[in-house]
């Protein structure tokens, strides 16, 4: 959810009308498997009380309060690429969502526009930070601005 905190102080910072320091300024950033859209598994499954001890506030947030959050988060005024997980498939790893996914977040729920790039990886959410082909694909948007190739990147065009 690292993806959220940024999008919310980029939104903080445009509601403030503030900007970085003289001198600095935005690099690129990478979303691993992000919740971008309404996540559908913390409504249906975090939404009481027994599930929300194992999860935390934060989950129960996203439960209960997308509505309240999502106006607050803003697209990235920078290059940002999305690595989502789920199997290539109509269906994904969790039966209880709709589509693909990688067992938390769906495919779909992932994308955002404006991104520069996006892969999906058939990789589920909880292994997403630690799988070999996920971090190759980060250093090298973070270094060149695409996953793989410039031609072959898959930007996601504004709505």
């Amino acid at each position: 959810m690292g993806n959220l905190v940024v999008r919310h102080w980029l939104g903080d910072l445009a509601e403030q009308q503030r900007t970085l320091p003289a001198g600095q300024k935005f690099g690129r950033m990478v979303m691993l498997a992000p919740p971008n859209d309404h996540p559908q598994i913390a409504a249906k499954l975090l939404s009481t009380d027994l599930a929300t001890l194992f999860t935390g506030p934060a989950s129960e947030q996203l439960a209960t309060g997308w509505n309240e959050l999502a106006p607050k988060l803003a697209t990235p005024p920078f290059e940002f690429g999305i690595i989502a997980g789920g199997r290539g498939a109509e269906r994904g790893y969790n039966p209880l969502l709709p589509g693909d996914n990688d067992g938390v977040v769906t495919v779909a729920s992932t994308r955002l526009a404006r991104a520069s790039d996006f892969r999906r990886l058939p990789v589920l959410h909880s292994f997403m930070m630690s799988d070999s082909h996920a971090q190759e694909l980060t250093l090298r948007f973070l270094q060149h601005g695409h996953f793989e190739t410039d031609a072959t990147r898959q930007p996601i065009p504004s709505a």
